[in-house]
């Protein structure tokens, strides 16, 4: 696929940024439907509302996300946003926070590579950073974290 498709921040017009793109300038970016930054890759980013004319916005923004699936086909997923924290695809073990921990179970996102298996990764409101091995997990985490802790 290349970058996250045809329906994600970099194409939409509530997409703003300094002219010309300019991938190495990440704080220019912004959504005006949101009226927040697009902290990532505009085109692995994406929402309900692209390319939409509207001026309520509606559902979460979405990480676009990609992983290699069970028999090393590459897989994309669209992971809500939990909080205004972006969710990622990561190497076990590799970069991030070291009070991780593990959540969630089954295995459709994961690696053959010697370096370990990829796991999704988000940090949570108190700073700690939470793996899980399937979307699923994530979901579930996701869904019980935005009842705890609702956007302002």
């Amino acid at each position: 696929m290349p970058d996250g498709g045809h329906d994600v921040c970099g194409n939409c017009f509530h997409f703003q940024c300094d002219e010309p793109f300019d991938r190495k300038s990440p704080e220019a970016w912004r959504c005006s439907l949101r009226e927040v930054s697009v902290d990532a890759d505009p085109y692995w980013t994406t929402c309900d509302n692209c390319a939409e004319e509207t001026s309520e916005p509606s559902g979460p923004m979405r990480a676009v996300v990609g992983g290699m699936g069970k028999k090393g086909i590459p897989i994309y997923r669209r992971l809500p946003y939990l909080n205004g924290r972006r969710p990622e695809i990561v190497e076990s073990g590799g970069s991030g926070s070291d009070s991780s921990r593990s959540g969630g179970s089954g295995d459709d996102i994961s690696s053959s590579r010697s370096s370990g298996n990829e796991v999704i990764r988000i940090e949570t409101e108190e700073g700690t950073t939470v793996d899980f091995d399937s979307t699923e997990g994530y979901l579930r985490f996701q869904e019980k974290r935005e009842r705890q802790y609702p956007s302002s």
